[in-house]
């Protein structure tokens, strides 16, 4: 049994930006838009992690979903199948998922949605996620005010 892969066979890239984001989440998912405001607790937002594979670009996506809002914030990070590079690709779903993503959930025009930080800038990666979670989340609240 010491054979198992626990990593999910994701790229190295993706497995060092997954095993960095639960510190970046830490009240910086709404400081990057609220400078003066760090919020602990997001009411109502739920964060899933998925294994999800795009022929040779091997990564993690996560799903963000608030209650009853019917859309989900979808965020695919892996390294780019032409070089070293770590992408991030994000879309927002009109539906609540219930099991885990597709590449059949990103539409045509995802490739516009995208963003390759290059070298060692998984910092930078984790900033721009927790942005996209912060925009996700300030923009659902301002609709359910």
């Amino acid at each position: 049994m010491n054979d198992i892969n626990l990593t999910f066979n994701l790229s190295w890239q993706s497995e060092v930006l997954l095993k960095m984001l639960p510190t970046y989440f830490q009240g910086h998912i709404l400081d990057a838009y609220e400078k003066t405001t760090v919020i602990e607790d997001l009411d109502g937002i739920v964060i899933k992690t998925f294994p999800l594979y795009n022929c040779r670009e091997r990564g993690a996506c996560l799903t963000i979903d608030m209650y009853h809002s019917g859309t989900t914030l979808l965020l695919f990070f892996a390294a780019h199948r032409d070089n070293d590079s770590l992408f991030v690709w994000w879309e927002e779903v009109k539906k609540n998922l219930l099991n885990g993503p597709t590449m059949a959930d990103f539409t045509k025009h995802s490739h516009s949605n995208q963003i390759e930080f290059f070298g060692n800038q998984f910092p930078e990666a984790a900033e721009f996620i927790c942005e996209k979670i912060g925009t996700f989340y300030k923009g659902r609240m301002e609709k359910a005010a």
